[in-house]
């Protein structure tokens, strides 16, 4: 099996799993941003399982979609520089 290195033109043009992590996340949350605004349920009186107005059942759904944002966020976009730093502190500034 013949295994080939990527050239330095390759390498410009696809940028790390990382940056392409945050990307993903900032896009997913601008979208979720523009889905909270459920404009298009408030005229509507009609229930989600024969009790949950669809408001309600929308939020909850929302609010779900968020959390596994959130998720996927700390997978693959977490700042581990940041995290890396506050692990590595200087033991003589406790004194």
């Amino acid at each position: 099996m013949l295994l080939l290195k990527p050239t330095s033109t390759q390498l410009e043009n696809n940028p790390p799993p990382k940056v392409m992590g945050k990307l993903l996340v900032w896009s997913l949350f601008v979208l979720m941003f523009f889905l909270h605004q459920d404009f298009w349920w408030w005229d509507k009186s009609f229930l989600v399982f024969g009790f949950l107005p669809i408001g309600l059942a929308y939020h909850a759904g929302f609010s779900l979609a968020c959390s596994v944002l959130g998720w996927f966020a700390i997978q693959h976009a977490w700042p581990e520089e940041l995290e890396k730093f506050a692990d590595s502190d200087d033991k003589s500034s406790h004194q």
